[in-house]
């Protein structure tokens, strides 16, 4: 199963128009995520690693986002389902640290406004050529 994940999530800030009660039906909902692969602190991570997150409770709108030490988003190369479950592709530059954090995030005001809530992240550093 390959998906298509927002990078960018807006959030509600300091002087926005929207109160922060007004995520309050978001709040509290039984959802988990699991970092499978590659497991946090992980390091000679191979270049090629499926990553894994099992995913429950029923997550309506979930995200999932990579970004290098410097903070640099990592694109998808696609994604598909194995014996193992579903999982994502990137191309990992070797002897490289990355972060992957997923969660979910809450759309009120018929989509006007958005939150993110983190459930899991997972730093590892790809192995050396």
């Amino acid at each position: 199963m390959a998906f298509t994940i927002p990078f960018a999530l807006a959030t509600a800030a300091c002087g926005s128009d929207i109160e922060e009660d007004a995520f309050a039906d978001c709040e509290g909902r039984a959802y988990t995520a699991t970092i499978v692969a590659p497991q946090d602190g992980a390091t000679d991570v191979p270049t090629d690693v499926r990553v894994r997150i099992q995913w429950a409770g029923g997550i309506p709108d979930r995200y999932l986002s990579m970004t290098t030490q410097a903070g640099q988003p990592v694109a998808t190369d696609g994604g598909g389902t194995d014996e193992n479950g579903d999982y994502e592709l990137y191309q990992f530059v070797p002897a490289t640290q990355y972060t992957l954090r997923v969660g979910w995030f809450c759309v009120i005001d018929g989509g006007a406004s958005q939150k993110d809530y983190p459930l899991a992240t997972s730093t590892f550093t790809t192995a050396a050529p």
